[in-house]
């Protein structure tokens, strides 16, 4: 055998040298982009024994794994989702992951039906007497640009579930925050995608006249931004202890992207390894859900476990334009009626 080799042409050895080579540094490299691609890790790990948590859209993905986390932590977890099967398969995996004095409850609730939420709200409260952290999870991505659709209040049905649903949902649990002691927290899980907003978001809040589905999407989640600054502002004009934030989880290989363009599935595929897998996208949420208030900006935005920038359209990142949209959005949730322009 040794002979057989040392037979070899150079060019062979050497060639066979270089695609070693190169497969180590591709390796390499594709194990640095994965890392990257992971990004933050939380590092908290309180006890949350008496805790009471709610997470919108805690069925399946991000929503699922930090319901599993805060769980696992002692606390006491309202799995909230519309289709009433996978919350109760979602809330037996939870309460599979519990420790000792933590749990799962089922809450049905379709956020882009206002009966729908004040409904699940007055379950809540008829059942627990305080919340600690409400995190406003759920969302759909990309319903507008292909067959725009109304949910039955009349709204769009992205704006409404992304947006209104989650403003209703977080004024009705108000009081319930309001009653927990230590640090109660808001947290709106908005997107990178609010970069993609139109400057004209507020003319056109229903998304009659744009077709593509990347700025709808983009208005929805600098709305729930939006919400998280302003409820923020009021909630500390008026010396309350709960605060409010907002955060981007990353590119996360969840069921969102279902409904993505054809164009945008390829690459998804293509990027497979390189889209974070639900845990690290959960990381985020779960930083601000259980870091201490010293390490946290209220009323900031987040990104991979730390303060992030405003990457959306001049203008509209202001306390002053954070209030009249967050006015606006809570006057269309109570009343139903839809506005296109504020």
């Amino acid at each position: 055998m040794a002979a057989a080799a040392s037979s070899l042409p150079a060019w062979a050895t050497s060639t066979g040298a270089v695609a070693a080579g190169a497969v180590v540094l591709g390796a390499a490299a594709l194990y640095g982009a994965r890392q990257w691609a992971a990004g933050g890790k939380n590092i908290h790990h309180p006890a949350l024994t008496g805790k009471v948590a709610l997470i919108t859209g805690a069925n399946t993905g991000i929503g699922l794994e930090t319901a599993q986390e805060l769980a696992r932590l002692g606390a006491r977890v309202i799995v909230a989702g519309r289709s009433a099967d996978k919350v109760k398969a979602a809330a037996a995996k939870v309460q599979a992951s519990a420790s000792s004095g933590g749990g799962a409850e089922e809450l049905i609730v379709d956020l882009s039906d206002r009966a729908s939420v004040e409904r699940a709200a007055a379950k809540v409260a008829e059942t627990h007497s305080k919340l600690d952290l409400l995190v406003n999870n759920a969302g759909i991505m990309f319903t507008v640009g292909r067959d725009r659709t109304e949910g039955p209040d009349g709204f769009e049905e992205q704006f409404q579930t992304n947006v209104i649903g989650h403003v209703l949902l977080t004024e009705k649990l108000l009081p319930l925050l309001e009653k927990a002691g230590g640090s109660p927290r808001v947290i709106n899980v908005a997107s990178l995608a609010h970069e993609s907003a139109s400057p004209k978001m507020f003319e056109d809040l229903q998304s009659k006249d744009w077709k593509l589905p990347m700025t709808a999407y983009g208005n929805s989640k600098l709305g729930n931004m939006l919400h998280a600054r302003a409820l923020n502002a009021r909630l500390v004009k008026k010396g309350s202890r709960v605060r409010a934030y907002s955060l981007h989880p990353g590119v996360v290989n969840t069921e969102l992207v279902r409904n993505s363009p054809a164009f945008l599935t390829v690459f998804v595929w293509i990027g497979q390894l390189l889209l974070k897998s639900p845990w690290e996208g959960a990381q985020t949420s779960l930083h601000l859900c259980l870091a201490p208030d010293s390490e946290l900006t209220p009323g900031a935005y987040y990104a991979d476990c730390k303060e992030a920038s405003y990457g959306g359209p001049a203008g509209l990142w202001t306390d002053e334009r954070a209030e009249t949209f967050l006015a606006a959005t809570e006057a269309m949730a109570r009343t139903g009626i839809p506005q296109d322009r504020i």
